[in-house]
C-alpha cells in the first residue's frame, strides 16, 4: 500500500510589487502515519510554472501571480500525488463579442469548486442540455454569454485579481476565416496542454468549423454524436 503525504500547514501571504500582485505559499510537509519530517518533497500548483522542494525541516514556499485558490501537488517517490480542489471564487470567464474591444458578457464562477484533473460544464440552456447529453451542466446561465458563443468571439479566464489566466482567440479581433474561428464545429484544447495561456496560441488548439481557413480543419459537428462534454481528448 501507498504511504500519504499530509500537509501540516500551509497559508497565503498576499504582498504587492510595482503594481503587480504575488503570492507566497508556505508550509510544511509530514508523513501522515507517523507525522515524521519529508525533505526532498516536490511541491507544486496545477496550471502554474511555480514549484519547489521542502528542506532538511519538511517546510516550503513558492511565489505564484495571484491570490486565489489553487490545485496544490504534493508529490515524492513511492508516495500518492495528492491534488487540491480550486474554489472559483472571484473567477470570472468574458466574452469579447466579434471584434468589440469592451467586454460583452460575463460568467461569474463564485460558488464553484472544481476538482483536479476534472471539467467544469457551463451550458446556456441547462433543460436542452441534458436532454440531448442525458445528464446535467454544472452551471447554466443565459443566452449571449461566453459560453453561447457562436464561434467568432474571444473569451478570457479572469482571477479574483483581475488578471488575465487563459484566453481563446484574439480581443478585438472578428474570428470569421482567422485561425479561431470554430462556427458550426469545436475548439479543443490539445490533451498534451497542461498550463493556462495569457496569449492566444493556435498550436495548443484542435480547431474545427465550416471554413478550413488559416489552418483550422473543415470538419463540421453535430450534437450529440460529435462532442464529448466533461472528457478531454
Amino acid at each position: 500500500m501507498s504511504n500519504q503525504l499530509l500537509l501540516f500547514v500551509a497559508f497565503l501571504i498576499c504582498v504587492s510589487c510595482t503594481a503587480q500582485n504575488y503570492v507566497m505559499l508556505s508550509g510544511r510537509v509530514l508523513n501522515q502515519q507517523d507525522k515524521s519530517i519529508m525533505a526532498d518533497v516536490n511541491i507544486s500548483l496545477e496550471g502554474s510554472k511555480s514549484e519547489g522542494l521542502t528542506n532538511a525541516d519538511g517546510f516550503f514556499q513558492i511565489n505564484v501571480s495571484s491570490n486565489g485558490d489553487f490545485i496544490l501537488k504534493i508529490s515524492y517517490s513511492d508516495f500518492v500525488t495528492k491534488k487540491i480542489p480550486i474554489e472559483l471564487e472571484g473567477w470570472k470567464l468574458l466574452r469579447y463579442t466579434n471584434n468589440n474591444l469592451e467586454i460583452s458578457s460575463t460568467i461569474d464562477l463564485s460558488g464553484f469548486t472544481i476538482d483536479g484533473e476534472s471539467t467544469f460544464i457551463i451550458s446556456p440552456n441547462g433543460v436542452e442540455f441534458e436532454t440531448i447529453y442525458g445528464f446535467a451542466s454544472d452551471m447554466v446561465v443565459g443566452v449571449n454569454s461566453p459560453a453561447d458563443s457562436n464561434g467568432d468571439d474571444s473569451l478570457q479566464l479572469i482571477d479574483p485579481f483581475d488578471n488575465v489566466i487563459d484566453v481563446f482567440g484574439v480581443v478585438g479581433e472578428d474570428g470569421s476565416s482567422t485561425n479561431h474561428e470554430f462556427e458550426d464545429g469545436r475548439a479543443v484544447r490539445k490533451v498534451k496542454v497542461k498550463e493556462a495561456n495569457p496569449v492566444y496560441t493556435f498550436d495548443e488548439w484542435r480547431i474545427f468549423n465550416d471554413t478550413s481557413d488559416s489552418g483550422t480543419t473543415l470538419e463540421p459537428k453535430n450534437a450529440p454524436e460529435d462532442f464529448t462534454p466533461g472528457i478531454r481528448n
